[in-house]
């Protein structure tokens, strides 16, 4: 599968403030799709080989805290072409949106230090767990050096990769620009090769998303 080649400039955010942008889906025609990873929980050896072998970028939002308790398997996946970005400390099971401004500023920025304190690059993109925030989340998240916070639209759910509940086909088509998700779970091997079997079947190439996002 081809990777997708640069943009001839990026995406031009608002970064003005007081808000991080928030971005669903890359403004383009060209037939390109973006993969992101959440989590980090489950780490599948593997993903190296996988990586070196698709030689696609991959951005990965990672809980700091997971990181940080084996950072040799995710420098390997660096080395193979990954992009980490913050995806919060912990990952907590209440909604960011239902919890204080301290609350979030320390998962939001904690988890931007600690990745930059592991990996020696600042994130600069940020993924709600859930999907869920609120107006308190994208001003901390400005806050915290954020140039984008990040949605989905395209998600590997039970082995398919589905948007909007269906899976994607001829019916219901993978469009430019889309940002697809998938986690590091117990079936990384099978929904990666998925993954990439459904966009390559579908004509697309991969971009890396910070080309786009910067």
């Amino acid at each position: 599968m081809p990777l997708a080649p640069p943009p001839d400039g990026p995406l031009k955010l608002d970064q003005s403030g007081p808000y991080a942008p928030l971005v669903t889906r890359i403004p383009t025609d060209k037939k390109i799709v973006f993969i992101t990873m959440d989590d980090g929980t489950t780490q599948a050896p593997v993903a190296q080989d996988l990586f070196r072998e698709s030689k696609l970028p991959v951005t990965m939002f990672l809980i700091s805290h997971t990181a940080a308790s084996n950072p040799k398997y995710f420098k390997g996946l660096v080395q193979k072409g990954a992009r980490v970005e913050d995806h919060t400390v912990t990952h907590p099971m209440m909604n960011l949106n239902k919890r204080s401004a301290l609350y979030q500023k320390n998962q939001i920025c904690g988890a931007s230090k600690q990745l930059k304190g592991i990996f020696g690059i600042q994130p600069t993109l940020f993924r709600p767990p859930y999907g869920l925030y609120n107006e308190t989340t994208l001003k901390i998240a400005h806050d915290c050096g954020i140039h984008a916070v990040v949605m989905w639209e395209g998600s590997m759910i039970g082995g398919g990769l589905f948007i909007n509940q269906h899976e994607v086909g001829p019916r219901n088509p993978l469009k430019p620009g889309m940002i697809l998700l998938m986690h590091f779970t117990p079936h990384f091997n099978e929904d990666y090769r998925v993954l990439l079997a459904a966009i390559a079947k579908s004509g697309y190439s991969v971009g890396r998303l910070t080309d786009y996002l910067q």
